[in-house]
């Protein structure tokens, strides 16, 4: 289903295999409900005032924002070359290994309560960064707040980390170069 243009309206069901598509539409609370199987986000500005759960892959390619106190909940991929803004938190929570692509965008607090991986591929510009699971790292990471990994961290490349504070409760490990700022 691709929605496209002015606001949208009316009740939909985002059934199994099925993909929703906001392109060029400027929808504050999307009447499409809070449950997706796949999401892309192609263009114009999307507002989440409530919290939504994406089931495979989100792709963001516009202006995303999510409310203080809610969250995008992600079981699949997140690829993105739009901004995600707001108070809320992007949040992966699947239960295999998952990627996310960052390509230097602003997000809000990027959490897991993953029972997989987390890779996160490409520099990544956030409020902060809390993960659970074992997370694969290369790039940078920048946060205006502390950054915090309970799981592994596994180095794919060079990183540079860069917040307040940094907190590891695991290993860190790779053939690569770790420097931190904070």
């Amino acid at each position: 289903v691709e929605i496209s243009g002015g606001s949208i309206s009316g009740t939909k069901t985002n059934g199994s295999g099925s993909k929703v598509v906001y392109k060029g539409a400027d929808p504050t609370n999307p009447v499409w409900g809070t449950l997706y199987n796949d999401l892309e986000i192609s263009s114009g500005k999307v507002e989440f005032t409530d919290s939504v759960t994406v089931n495979r892959n989100l792709i963001n390619n516009a202006e995303t924002y999510i409310a203080n106190a809610k969250s995008i909940n992600v079981k699949g991929d997140v690829t993105s070359t739009g901004d995600i803004t707001g108070g809320g938190t992007l949040n992966f929570n699947g239960s295999s290994d998952q990627t996310f692509t960052p390509n230097n965008m602003s997000y809000p607090a990027v959490t897991t309560t993953s029972d997989g991986s987390l890779t996160i591929s490409g520099d990544l510009n956030a409020v902060s960064v809390n993960t659970t699971c074992t997370t694969y790292i290369a790039d940078s990471i920048i946060t205006t707040g502390n950054q915090t990994y309970s799981g592994a961290v596994e180095l794919n490349g060079n990183t540079s980390l860069n917040a307040p504070l940094i907190q590891f409760s695991s290993a860190v490990d790779g053939p690569y170069t770790l420097t931190t700022n904070g």
